[in-house]
């Protein structure tokens, strides 16, 4: 089995219970309704990114779906965030990484720039591959006490 597509989205949830928070959190970010299986950080030569719009629409509610998951909770008033930095080979026809990162205290548009750092020196330090672009997605919440916050940014397989 080996993805010829994926897509990247993230998304926020709250409650009570962190179980649920992370369901709410699955569900902002439109892949509430699908079976996850966390895979590690390789993305398959001429795998191609779409849209999420595009994405979903391959993709049938129970369905088992592969993919890279970033997730941060957290029960106190904090800034939480979670990001996946994607690398994409120089050389077409070799494999790409994906990174997950996630922190406590900074911005969406700072740990996104971790996990796209982070993806192209994986990529570099890891198989010798340079990259020839990069990007992310993040999200960020800030905490309330007593109430389960989680942020989710995933990279989706299909």
């Amino acid at each position: 089995m080996v993805p010829n597509k994926f897509f990247l989205t993230c998304g926020s949830g709250r409650d009570k219970d962190s179980l649920i928070s992370f369901g709410i959190a699955l569900e902002d970010a439109g892949i509430g309704k699908y079976n996850l299986v966390p895979v590690s950080s390789i993305i398959p030569p001429e795998c191609e990114l779409i849209s999420k719009e595009d994405g979903l629409k391959l993709l049938s509610p129970g369905q088992i779906v592969h993919c890279v998951l970033a997730e941060n909770q957290s029960q106190e008033k904090e800034l939480i965030s979670a990001a996946v930095g994607v690398a994409f080979p120089e050389i077409q026809g070799e494999i790409g990484c994906i990174f997950e990162y996630t922190n406590i205290g900074e911005e969406e548009s700072v740990v996104a720039k971790e996990a796209e750092k982070g993806a192209c020196e994986l990529l570099k330090k890891s198989f010798g591959i340079v990259a020839g672009r990069s990007l992310s997605i993040a999200k960020e919440a800030r905490g309330e006490n007593r109430i389960w916050t989680t942020v989710v940014a995933v990279a989706v397989f299909v």
